[in-house]
């Protein structure tokens, strides 16, 4: 055996290999950033084969302007858009008007809902940090909305699974209807997606309205 091979590693290259384990961590954490708010490549939309599925799991708490907790009891009878989406996301920013008039035209329809998760950028933001950032965001734009969180991850993590998506992007809207099931999904932002998601809520809306009750049997 030749003396170097029962020599210790040095700590030099120890901790060259630490930093180097450091550099891809980093690395790994930045390009989940860009992924989670770049723009969608297609519009999947009602084709998405997520659509028809049920929605297993949900839970979001109250964050501001008010509100309950919501589960996937509370979607039951009603025509629901649930949006993910950010304060710190451009393509966010660019789509919440678009998404509050959408809101605010089926704002008087008893069986509609509309429910925007405010997120961090990460798992362990702090609720109340989250509170404030989301309450400046509604003020600077004079904008009064029942807000919600889905503390942990909880919500987001069993939607990855169900929706087997690599990555949880943001913006991402569902669509849900009557019976709990998405008939929508949209990932990123594009122009076009909230005229798409609109025209799908209406539809939704329609059919229930023209489907016989009890009494008409």
């Amino acid at each position: 055996m030749h003396a170097t091979d029962s020599q210790p590693k040095s700590p030099a290259r120890s901790g060259a290999w630490g930093w180097i384990l450091l550099a891809l961590v980093a690395a790994g954490s930045f390009a989940y950033l860009v992924i989670a708010t770049a723009p969608p490549a297609r519009d999947a939309g009602t084709s998405n084969p997520a659509v028809g599925r049920s929605l297993q799991y949900l839970r979001l708490e109250p964050l501001a302007g008010g509100g309950d907790y919501v589960s996937v009891d509370d979607l039951r009878g009603r025509v629901s858009v649930i949006n993910f989406w950010g304060t710190w996301c451009g393509p966010c920013i660019r789509e919440f008007p678009e998404l509050v008039s959408m809101a605010e035209r089926f704002a008087d329809h008893k069986d509609f809902r509309f429910y925007p998760v405010s997120c961090g950028q990460g798992e362990d933001v702090e609720v109340d940090e989250l509170r404030l950032a989301t309450e400046e965001f509604l003020q600077a734009r004079n904008v009064e909305l029942v807000t919600y969180s889905d503390q942990n991850a909880a919500t987001r993590h069993a939607l990855s699974m169900l929706l087997s998506l690599p990555q949880f992007a943001y913006p991402i809207t569902l669509v849900v209807d009557q019976s709990a099931k998405i008939r929508g999904f949209w990932v990123g932002y594009d122009p076009r997606y909230v005229g798409k998601m609109a025209s799908l809520v209406e539809e939704l809306l329609d059919k229930e309205a023209a489907a016989p009750t009890a009494a008409d049997g």
